[in-house]
């Protein structure tokens, strides 16, 4: 699985841009999701990163959530709080990055994916999902959600 999978991470003009992959519709095992934390991490230290731009490959699931082949494999708690915590540790990493970031969302957004693609405070509409926005750390943010060509 871990050819199958692919991260990217390319800075060009002060945007940062993180993209996943994998052939099971963005499904992601334990390794995926702390490589897409390490890339994000790495980002949010940059001083050139202005903006970041989380996406996944593909162009019609974002994320198809936690991988279930590795879930039904789960032999222990020890496994389990790891399987668990790697979309949580995703998220902690988007929440305490000082740069906007903006959560492409082409497609379907399952469990976890759902989770951190809803997180944030401002999403813009597109024809087969969202694009989300999250604000710097700390930073006071619109309440709602605003989709483009309607009120939030």
């Amino acid at each position: 699985m871990k050819n199958d999978f692919s991260v990217d991470v390319t800075i060009k003009a002060g945007v940062g841009t993180l993209t996943f992959s994998t052939p099971d519709h963005n499904a992601l095992p334990s390794f995926a999701l702390s490589e897409i934390e390490s890339g994000l991490l790495r980002l949010s230290q940059d001083a050139t990163v202005k903006v970041i731009v989380l996406k996944s490959g593909g162009d019609r699931t974002f994320c198809a959530g936690a991988s279930f082949k590795e879930l039904i494999a789960i032999e222990d708690e020890g496994q389990g709080k790891g399987f668990f915590m790697g979309f949580a540790k995703v998220i902690l990493a988007m929440r305490s990055c000082p740069q906007l970031i903006i959560c492409r969302v082409q497609g379907k957004a399952v469990g976890g994916a759902h989770a951190g693609a809803h997180d944030g405070r401002r999403a813009l509409g597109g024809h087969h999902g969202l694009a989300r926005l999250f604000g710097p750390a700390g930073a006071p943010q619109p309440p709602g959600d605003a989709r483009a060509g309607g009120a939030g």
